[in-house]
């Protein structure tokens, strides 16, 4: 077995550390120089202007932040609030003060104020924060309607053209929706009940329906305002999956040539 040099390894850790700070150092470079192409273009107090613009944008995002999250540990009578633990506060707090829209910054409350709550037993996660993030106002609009419609009939297939029509939206900004939302794993996508599937490939995306994954369930949960009203697993001992086609398909093995 051989050993490893203890010279040999101490000079590797150096090379890799100076790569670190040569990317590092390029990457500061390419910042000043940047802003000095501002201050020709705009005038000596450019990067002054941009770093007070942004500040005084965060300031004002979080001022506002903090009056909503007030007014729901108010109406929740919450007297003892958790603390965040820094890694999931940081994250949160960093991408809720740069969100600009009010249907984005409503959801950054709640997923605060629940993460703040004793009495909202959901296992916090930074992959709530990211896949906040990520949606759009329409992405949550959709997701939230699945969740009611998901809630008052257990079994119901959600088709696009059915959950446009009870939005208000065109079939095309649902379509893009489930794209994303399905790309986060919070939806899924099966074959309508009573499609003709035969084979792997013979069921469209016209032909589907989708529902909320478990993980998507919990998400509606930490980003709702009311997080103790969903039900959306099921009754207990109830084992119904809604997306379970009721002629089920024959999946016949592949017999080549």
């Amino acid at each position: 077995m051989m050993t490893e040099d203890p010279n040999q390894t101490i000079q590797t850790v150096a090379e890799a550390t100076k790569s670190v700070a040569d990317a590092a150092h390029s990457g500061v470079e390419l910042a000043e120089k940047a802003l000095r192409w501002l201050a020709k273009m705009l005038g000596e107090d450019a990067a002054g202007l941009m770093k007070d613009a942004m500040f005084y944008f965060r300031a004002k995002n979080a001022i506002a932040l903090q009056q909503k999250l007030d007014r729901i540990l108010k109406e929740r009578r919450m007297e003892n609030p958790k603390v965040i633990p820094l890694r999931l506060a940081i994250p949160f707090l960093e991408a809720a003060t740069l969100e600009d829209d009010s249907t984005l910054q409503e959801r950054w409350v709640r997923l605060l104020a629940n993460a703040m709550d004793p009495n909202v037993h959901i296992q916090m996660e930074r992959y709530f924060g990211s896949i906040l993030d990520d949606l759009t106002p329409v992405d949550c609009l959709v997701v939230e309607q699945m969740a009611e419609m998901t809630q008052a009939e257990r079994d119901r297939q959600i088709t696009i053209e059915g959950l446009a029509e009870s939005l208000g939206l065109e079939s095309r900004a649902v379509d893009m929706s489930f794209c994303s939302l399905s790309r986060q794993s919070i939806i899924e996508r099966k074959p309508k009940a009573g499609a003709d599937v035969t084979s792997i490939s013979s069921w469209l995306y016209k032909n589907s329906a989708f529902y909320l994954t478990e993980f998507g369930k919990e998400f509606v949960r930490a980003c709702s305002g009311t997080p103790g009203k969903w039900t959306l697993g099921g009754a207990a001992g109830d084992s119904k999956d809604p997306g379970q086609l009721n002629n089920q398909a024959r999946w016949e093995p592949y017999h080549g040539e």
